[in-house]
């Protein structure tokens, strides 16, 4: 009966050692799931983490980008202003050459533009200042109009339509005229170029 009880005893003892290391076994490997499964959504995150940070530097991206746009456009729109604001100077300047010419239409004539300035001055100084004001046009005009890379060939062909000394003050109001319209219609595209986009959105953080 002793070496019985003892045998039992083993035995129990041996099945408890194999129970408890069967236990053992089965929450390592239930802390292995946990931890693979933790480290996959770890994964999870992270993966979504950097998809957001992509997100964020895309929208980033474009506010910077808008902002170059406003500022490239800023200063593109002050140069129109100044050429508008220019072109407008001009303009006043022509009305007051066709106000000149229109109270005294003999400062122009057939004879005094071919025996020179200097001749037409000494006979003719009541004419001096519409002639000065409407030289002085001219010369304006005659850069606005063909710009400093324009050749020598392509000038000669458009000064045909600017006042010349010896054209007579129908063909001198004619030619300020012309003058006058064309400057007008450049501003009108002037100003509508500096009104274009304003309505764009160029905030997609919502920051501005």
């Amino acid at each position: 009966l002793a070496g019985k009880q003892l045998q039992d005893n083993a035995d129990y003892r041996n099945l408890y050692l194999a129970n408890q290391q069967r236990q053992n076994e089965i929450m390592n490997q239930i802390r292995a799931d946990q931890l693979k499964r933790q480290q996959r959504q770890d994964e999870i995150q992270n993966q979504l983490a950097y998809s957001k940070l992509g997100l964020d530097q895309q929208k980033l991206n474009a506010y910077m980008k808008s902002l170059e746009n406003k500022a490239e456009k800023t200063t593109q729109d002050k140069a129109t202003l100044k050429q508008i604001n220019e072109n407008a100077s001009t303009l006043a300047d022509i009305d007051a050459g066709l106000q000149l010419i229109e109270q005294n239409p003999k400062a122009y004539s057939w004879f005094k533009g071919k025996v020179g300035a200097d001749v037409a001055n000494r006979i003719d100084p009541k004419g001096v200042p519409t002639r000065t004001q409407i030289d002085n046009i001219t010369a304006v005009y005659r850069k606005w109009l063909t710009g400093a890379q324009m050749s020598d060939q392509e000038r000669k062909a458009y000064e045909r339509f600017l006042p010349a000394p010896t054209d007579n003050a129908q063909i001198v109001k004619s030619k300020l005229q012309g003058m006058k319209n064309s400057i007008e219609r450049k501003n009108q595209i002037l100003m509508q170029g500096t009104n274009m986009n304003n309505t764009q959105d160029n905030d997609p953080l919502g920051i501005l």
